[in-house]
């Protein structure tokens, strides 16, 4: 999708560029061009580093709750020792 529309604007710079009415505005698109590449790639390695920490965040989760199951189990198992030692 996004190649779609830069691939209609260098072939709006290319027919203005044969029609050389406006090679300046053909220039200024050449270079927003550019700048839209540049966007569109910067966004794409920021959303793949984004997906990596998503799926470490995930790991560190999944950690989180199985200690945090680990200790309640523990807690269970002490307060049914304390109250064997009350007894």
């Amino acid at each position: 999708m996004d190649q779609a529309y830069l691939g209609w604007i260098e072939h709006t710079i290319t027919l203005e560029r044969a029609k050389k009415l406006t090679a300046e505005s053909a220039d200024s698109m050449s270079e927003r061009k550019l700048t839209i590449r540049n966007a569109i790639t910067e966004m794409c390695m920021e959303n793949s580093r984004l997906q990596g920490l998503s799926g470490i965040l995930e790991k560190f989760t999944k950690s989180l709750t199985g200690k945090s199951a680990e200790i309640e189990q523990l807690k269970q198992e002490n307060r049914i020792l304390r109250q064997s030692l009350e007894e």
